[in-house]
């Protein structure tokens, strides 16, 4: 019986040692830490979470309800000028509701950028996780300006070199035709026969209608490069066709698609308007193109992207975007979207394309991004974009 005893009486105390070094394990984390109970009342938190969230211990403890502590953070103008109280009833809703992590972004008002995951405890509690990703946002926007520069440099570069054509062929033909006139010029000072006028004037007729007709494809070239280069170097809403805009992209993207054995073909209706943000769309766009030369193609004979686009709803459009190359294998399917992921390091992969597409999409664009992938299949790449961007949203967090 003693000996029953004497382990009844060890048992609270191994308990409260665990317990002392859980929370004492939880505080040397490099990450912000929150845990509420299933009453949404604040069981423990870590040092971390009170210097990433600016806040101090007067104001946080122990039992403090979420709703009460989301108050602080919006009065104190964390979530801008919205209604405090809407802000607090935004933030706790999906807590009831959830079925899997909720993870998102915020930027703090000192620019600290966190990425804010909560978790759904077996006991109906909660854990949220706050993490400083300011630097490695830092490296992603250093990137992603190095490839807007590169790609502007690429599109200048091809522009001109298409430029050459109609701008060369127009010099000759207006060569030519002045020479023309400076003969027949000649031919009035001793007479001008009437052959030799209608000859000219078959002449000049051909010569101008060449002109213009190169002219017009100048023309349409730059018009694209301006458009495309405004596009690509900012990030500004407007509205638009989509089958004109993806075919300003593939105009632009020709000259490099010239020097490989790869086709690119789009079937997109002519109907489909959009209100939304045509520099992060294109991005998506030239990105999954050039995704598949690097890595799906990787050197194959021949090869073909698709870009299909419906009407999906009254609200929303269904682009797919899919390659006959060879496939992603499995064991890198829940990484591709990873910042920085790549099989082609040190051979033109930054592993930065495919995250910015899912960034762009999920984010500014609105919408969701889905993958499907078979080896030596290929793989289509399934947006759902709102044809109304959203506006940009306020991240409220526990």
């Amino acid at each position: 019986m003693g000996s029953k005893g004497n382990g009844a009486d060890q048992a609270p105390e191994a308990t409260a040692e665990k317990l002392t070094l859980l929370y004492e394990g939880i505080q040397q984390l490099n990450v912000g830490v929150s845990i509420f109970d299933a009453g949404l009342l604040l069981v423990t938190f870590n040092h971390r979470y009170l210097e990433l969230l600016d806040l101090t211990e007067e104001v946080v403890h122990e039992g403090m309800h979420l709703a009460t502590l989301l108050r602080h953070l919006a009065e104190r103008g964390d979530y801008g000028d919205a209604d405090i109280d809407e802000l607090v009833q935004k933030a706790i809703e999906p807590l009831h509701t959830m079925t899997g992590p909720l993870i998102f972004e915020r930027r703090s008002a000192n620019g600290t950028i966190l990425e804010v995951n909560t978790q759904q405890l077996q006991s109906g509690g909660y854990i949220t996780i706050h993490t400083d990703i300011t630097r490695r946002k830092q490296r992603e926007e250093e990137l992603l300006h190095s490839e807007k520069l590169a790609a502007l440099g690429g599109l200048v570069a091809a522009i001109a070199h298409d430029l050459n054509t109609p701008i060369g062929n127009t010099l000759m033909v207006a060569s030519t035709l002045h020479q023309q006139t400076r003969e027949i010029n000649k031919s009035l000072a001793t007479g001008l026969k009437k052959s030799m006028l209608e000859a000219y004037l078959a002449d000049a007729n051909s010569a101008t209608d060449m002109m213009m007709l190169n002219l017009y494809r100048a023309g349409e070239l730059i018009s694209s490069f301006k458009q495309v280069a405004v596009d690509q170097t900012s990030s500004e809403r407007r509205p638009f066709r989509l089958k004109e805009f993806v075919n300003e992209i593939l105009i632009t993207l020709r000259p490099t698609l010239r020097t490989t054995p790869y086709t690119v073909e789009s079937n997109i209706p002519d109907n489909i308007r959009m209100d939304s943000f045509p520099g992060p769309l294109g991005q998506v766009i030239t990105n999954f193109i050039n995704n598949a030369i690097l890595h799906a193609f990787d050197g194959s004979p021949h090869g073909t992207v698709r870009i299909e686009v419906r009407q999906l709803d009254e609200t929303h459009i269904e682009m797919k975007v899919s390659d006959d190359g060879k496939g992603i294998p499995k064991e890198h399917m829940d990484r591709i979207f990873d910042p920085f992921f790549t099989t082609k390091r040190g051979k033109g992969g930054s592993g930065i394309g495919l995250s910015i597409v899912y960034t762009s999409v999920t984010g500014v664009l609105g919408g969701s991004l889905a993958v499907e992938s078979e080896v030596g299949r290929g793989t289509t790449f399934t947006l759902v974009l709102p044809n109304v961007a959203p506006a940009v949203a306020v991240a409220v967090d526990p």
